[in-house]
């Protein structure tokens, strides 16, 4: 018998459920182009697949339901660092 899995936080479906929605559904996701006064474009070196070692802007999913406003500020605050802005 296989040992229980942790349950996922709250609002997040499991492993197994959310791999399959991903392969079934259209993902929705949004990148933060920053740049600095001297106009330099902020990338990052992305540590997984599928483009493993390619940079690209910083970026992420949004959420079902969530509002574009909220997804910025929890992308970038997740990517980034950078403080939540209410």
């Amino acid at each position: 018998m296989n040992p229980p899995s942790a349950a996922p936080p709250a609002g997040l479906l499991p492993a197994p459920q959310f791999a399959a929605a991903c392969e079934a559904l259209p993902l929705v996701s949004i990148d933060l182009v920053l740049t600095d006064d001297a106009e330099r474009l902020l990338l990052g070196l992305r540590r997984n697949a599928p483009a493993r070692d390619w940079w690209f802007t910083p970026g992420g999913r949004i959420r079902k339901n969530e509002p574009l406003a909220s997804a910025r500020r929890r992308i970038a605050a997740e990517e980034l660092g950078l403080p939540e802005i209410a």
